[in-house]
């Protein structure tokens, strides 16, 4: 088990080192990253901006706006907030879900339990404390990895996260609440005194306390060379701060439909022509694992007819890109 370090709290850099420590092939895994960023907004793959937050806001609140490579929903998360990954090899035909749970979601509410937090995993990606959301969970596949990372909302800005982030108002109403602020909750409310050092915790003793519990006192830290920093960079510039990249806009279309299932909120843009499907565009929330173009690609040139779309999915495993939204469920949302 080895302990990464950027020593950056810039998003779109620990995002690129995350992505660079996926793609190397002769580092002894699992790899663990522990990181913070200034105040940030960050988009699930899937999302689009408009759709998810108050752009204005964001900007009059110098709140930066980031796209991470995996899919689920849209998070706020500033200097209060500890950013964790894992990285993890893939064996084809893993168990997504299974290697989330034991790898990544368990540690941390074992860790969590040991300072008397009430946590548990529960939903689709959340770790909770007494109902509340301290903790959101999402995943990728890269170079035979998988990538997981999670934000744990220790002393976050809650005020802000209510401010820029625009709530589902159905996803909001199934757990019968009012707003996004009354679904959250933060770690330093359970834990307001610092049992090993007798005073208030703040997050670097959190931080220190979490890799401690999770991979032992005795570590393999590591820090990026020079060389590695440089690819680093080359990746943060070209793709994770890229507004192409980020700002990612609805396509044309001649038919959209919106729905929200169990597995998360589907987006269908679709663009009909001759009968035929000349464009494609899957957007939302649902947790997919790999890049949507692949499916977006199968769907483009079928014609526009139920059975037509039908036989062409049932070819394909959808649930790489989807997450828990079913075949049945997409074909509705395209007709």
């Amino acid at each position: 088990m080895i302990i990464f370090e950027t020593n950056s709290t810039d998003p779109c850099l620990n995002f690129a080192a995350e992505e660079f420590l996926t793609r190397q092939n002769n580092e002894a895994f699992p790899v663990w990253l522990f990181w913070y960023t200034e105040k940030c907004v960050m988009l699930g793959q899937n999302q689009l901006p408009e759709a998810e937050l108050d752009i204005a806001a964001a900007n009059a609140c110098g709140v930066q706006i980031v796209r991470r490579q995996s899919g689920g929903g849209c998070i706020y998360t500033d200097p209060g907030t500890l950013q964790y990954s894992i990285i993890l090899p893939f064996p084809d035909g893993g168990d997504v879900s299974a290697l989330v749970s034991e790898h990544a979601a368990e540690p941390v509410v074992n860790a969590l339990c040991k300072l008397g937090v009430p946590v548990e995993f529960k939903g689709r990606n959340d770790i909770e404390a007494n109902g509340k959301k301290i903790s959101g969970l999402a995943a990728y596949v890269l170079n035979g990895k998988l990538v997981v990372h999670g934000s744990l909302l220790f002393s976050t800005d809650l005020d802000i996260l209510e401010r820029l982030l625009s709530p589902d108002v159905e996803k909001i109403s199934t757990k019968a609440l009012r707003s996004v602020r009354s679904r959250v909750g933060l770690i330093s409310e359970y834990i307001p005194l610092n049992r090993y050092t007798a005073s208030p915790w703040n997050i670097s003793d959190f931080k220190r306390f979490l890799q401690d519990a999770i991979c032992g006192k005795i570590q393999r830290t590591r820090v990026f060379t020079a060389e590695d920093y440089a690819q680093i960079k080359r990746l943060r510039n070209e793709k994770y701060a890229h507004t192409d990249w980020i700002f990612r806009r609805a396509p044309a279309f001649s038919r959209r439909d919106s729905r929200r299932f169990p597995g998360g909120r589907l987006d269908a843009f679709l663009t009909v022509s001759g009968g035929l499907i000349t464009g494609c565009s899957i957007c939302g929330d649902f947790l997919s694992i790999v890049e949507m173009s692949g499916l977006e690609e199968k769907i483009r040139g079928l014609p526009y007819r139920r059975d037509a779309v039908e036989n062409a999915l049932n070819l394909v495993d959808i649930t790489p890109f989807l997450g828990g939204v079913t075949r049945d469920e997409l074909i509705l949302c395209m007709f």
